[in-house]
C-alpha cells in the first residue's frame, strides 16, 4: 500500500526504529523521524510536513508538551500518545488516540493505529459511536489473558461441548485488531480488525448467528475454510462498552440457536468477561471501575 506519510516519534529513538519497521511491513512510502524532546519536536513540526506525531509523555512533563501539542493542532497533525498506562495528556483534545506500550506487540499496535489515523474513512468494518472510549476500555484487558489463559481455554472447550459444536474462540477487539485470547478446535490467531468475522458482529446486542457462512458476505472472514456455521455472544465490560466475543463454529450444523442455547452462550460469555475483569484487577489494581457486572443475561420461560 502506497501511503507517502511522515511520522514523528518523540522521546524515544527505539520507538522510532521499532515503529518504522512495523510500518514498513504494512505500507510503502512511510518516513519515520525522531525528536529527542518536546522542544525539538515543535521545531520539527514547524519545519517538516508531519502527518502523525507519536509522543511518549513522562512524569511531570505535561507543561513541556503544551507548545508541541498546540503546534500539532495548528498544522492539522494527528497526535497519538504512546505510554505505559494512560496519562492525563492522552485525554487532551489535541490527542486523537492512545496506545498502551505495555501491551503485547505494542509496536504493531502503534503502527496499526498510525495507519488508521491517516485513513479513517477507509475503515471497512463497523465502528462504535463511541469508538475511542470503547477501544480504551478494550485496551485495559490486554494483559489479563497472560494470567487467565488456562481458565479461558477451559471455558472455550466447555462452550463448544455445551453447544455440541466443533470449535470455540474467545477474543478482544481493539481499535485496529482482533486479539485472540483462547480457543478450542481452531487456532487462536490474532488478525487485523478488517479481517475478523467477530469484529463485524460484536457491536450488536444479543447473540449473533450466521447459519450458512458459505453463502454469506462475511463467510471469508471465518478462521477456517471448513466452517459453515457461526454464532457469538459479545463480551461487555463493566462500563457498558463491548470489547470482544465468545464465538462458536461448526462444519455441519445449519440450525439457528434455540433460546436455551442463546442463554447458555451468553452466560458463558459473561463468565469469560468476569474472568478478564478479575484478572485485570490483579494485574492493575490501581485501574478505575473496579467492579464486576454482566450484561448478556437472558430471561427464559421455564
Amino acid at each position: 500500500m502506497e501511503t507517502g506519510i511522515t511520522v514523528l516519534c518523540v522521546d524515544g529513538g527505539p520507538t522510532a526504529e521499532a515503529t518504522g519497521l512495523a510500518l514498513e511491513m504494512r505500507a510503502d512510502g512511510v518516513d519515520v523521524l525522531d525528536a529527542s524532546n518536546p522542544r525539538v519536536a515543535t521545531a520539527t513540526l514547524e519545519r517538516e510536513g508531519i502527518d502523525v506525531l507519536v509522543f511518549e509523555p513522562g512524569v511531570g512533563q505535561d507543561d513541556e508538551w503544551d507548545e508541541t501539542l498546540r503546534t500539532a493542532a495548528e498544522r492539522d497533525v494527528t497526535v497519538i500518545a504512546f505510554s505505559a498506562g494512560r496519562p492525563a495528556l492522552a485525554d487532551r483534545p489535541e490527542v486523537a488516540g492512545h496506545v498502551d506500550k505495555s501491551q503485547p506487540d505494542q509496536f504493531e499496535r502503534l503502527a496499526d493505529r498510525v495507519l488508521e489515523a491517516i485513513r479513517p474513512d477507509e475503515a471497512d468494518y463497523p465502528l462504535s459511536e463511541a469508538e475511542e472510549e470503547r477501544s480504551v476500555t478494550a485496551d485495559r484487558y490486554g494483559m489479563a489473558p497472560l494470567l487467565a489463559r488456562p481458565s479461558l481455554e477451559r471455558l472455550c472447550r466447555l462452550t463448544a461441548e455445551t453447544l455440541g459444536v466443533s470449535a470455540a474462540l474467545l477474543g478482544l477487539v481493539d481499535r485496529t485488531r482482533y486479539q485472540a485470547l483462547a480457543a478450542y478446535g481452531t487456532p487462536d490467531v490474532t488478525q487485523p480488525r478488517r479481517e475478523s468475522l467477530c469484529a463485524r458482529t460484536f457491536l450488536e446486542p444479543g447473540v449473533a448467528c450466521i447459519p450458512d457462512l458459505k453463502n454469506h458476505e462475511w463467510g471469508g472472514f471465518a478462521p477456517g475454510d471448513d466452517f459453515r456455521w457461526y454464532a457469538s455472544a459479545r463480551l461487555v465490560a463493566p462500563d457498558g462498552h463491548p470489547v470482544g466475543t465468545l464465538a462458536v463454529y461448526d462444519e455441519s450444523r445449519s440450525a439457528p440457536l434455540s433460546d436455551g442455547e442463546q442463554w447458555r452462550l451468553s452466560a458463558l460469555a459473561d463468565e469469560a468477561m468476569e474472568q478478564l475483569e478479575l484478572r485485570r484487577l490483579i494485574a492493575r489494581p490501581q485501574d478505575p471501575d473496579t467492579y464486576i457486572s454482566t450484561e448478556n443475561e437472558l430471561t427464559l420461560d421455564e
